[in-house]
């Protein structure tokens, strides 16, 4: 799954890929403002309640919504998002053990 933006925060020095799935009815000509769903490890999440999304909208079960999944590019857990202080030793005993999705591809 290839994310649909890359941005960079300038106070962390990373890179952020954000994967987004909008409204049915959703046009860039449209002045209609939805409401938004956050979704941190968006690289892990955002298949499911992008997936959950799609069949709720074919049997029109859920208000118009946008989901946004938002995904560190450099480990598949990261500490320093979910917290105020950062455990580098935690990111990477857990990295030792667990697969980046992408990575999942190649086996």
């Amino acid at each position: 799954m290839e994310p649909d933006h890359t941005i960079t925060s300038k106070i962390l020095g990373r890179d952020y890929q954000l994967y987004i799935s909008y409204p049915k009815n959703y046009s860039i000509k449209d002045s209609i403002s939805y409401p938004v769903l956050y979704l941190l490890d968006g690289v892990w999440i955002f298949p499911v309640f992008s997936g959950s999304k799609e069949l709720l909208d074919y049997r029109n079960e859920i208000e118009e919504l946008t989901i946004v999944g938002i995904s560190a590019s450099d480990l598949p857990f990261r500490s320093q998002d979910y917290s105020t202080s950062v455990s580098t030793y935690e990111d990477e005993k857990v990295g030792k053990y667990v697969m980046h999705p992408k990575d999942l591809l190649n086996l």
